[in-house]
């Protein structure tokens, strides 16, 4: 979700206020998800009637103390994870970057790379594939009789990082009938050679536990 005012980074929850007979929307837009290097988040709060406002360097327990919404329902990056005056100035860094560059330009790279993993990955006997053939730079899969886990650690050894676990979607992962994925993330700084890197790390689990 982008405009002129959510650059990236940008998560939505609708909620309902004490008393209110309508939705409300919380957006919330998390530093380490646009590139800068601590957690440091701003949200906004827009009521059915379209007002909004924005608060930045906050802690989830006094707003969800004041909007009346259960804690759980708060990304564990907007308790106070962020790195205060520096934070903030690295998250406007962070912004200006993206936006020198540019979202659309971004989100094209990102999509390209993740079209061109998933077609090599593929190649990779024993491998399944999650998610839509499009999408923004994430790639999810598994192998057959081998653990995420051991999917990741692996391919550190190759220096490849990669997320494995259940990436906070339990209910997900159930759906799928895993216990959950491994998940490759591409961002404005990679190429088609980390994409090489990443199916000859796969290869290396599968010819390890073959």
């Amino acid at each position: 979700m982008y405009d002129q005012t959510a650059i990236v980074g940008l998560g939505s929850t609708p909620y309902y206020r004490r008393g209110a007979s309508a939705p409300q929307t919380l957006e919330e837009l998390v530093g380490k998800s646009i590139l800068a290097a601590t957690a440091d988040a701003g949200l906004t709060i827009r009521d059915i009637d379209g007002f909004a406002y924005f608060a930045g360097g906050f802690d989830s327990g006094a707003l969800t103390e004041t909007l009346g919404i259960p804690e759980i329902r708060f990304s564990a990056t907007l308790t106070g994870t962020g790195g205060g005056s520096a934070g903030a100035i690295g998250l406007a860094a962070a912004i200006d970057y993206v936006t020198d560059i540019g979202v659309g330009v971004i989100d094209a790279h990102e999509r390209a790379l993740a079209r061109a993993a998933r077609e090599a990955l593929r190649s990779v006997n024993s491998l399944t594939l999650f998610g839509p053939d499009e999408s923004a730079g994430i790639v999810s899969f598994a192998l057959a009789g081998v653990h995420p886990h051991d999917i990741g650690t692996i391919l550190d050894e190759s220096g490849v990082a990669i997320r494995a676990g259940h990436h906070c979607c339990q209910p997900l992962m159930k759906l799928l009938g895993v216990p959950a994925t491994a998940r490759a993330s591409f961002a404005v700084y990679n190429d088609l050679s980390d994409v090489d890197r990443l199916v000859d790390g796969v290869q290396r689990v599968t010819r390890i536990f073959g």
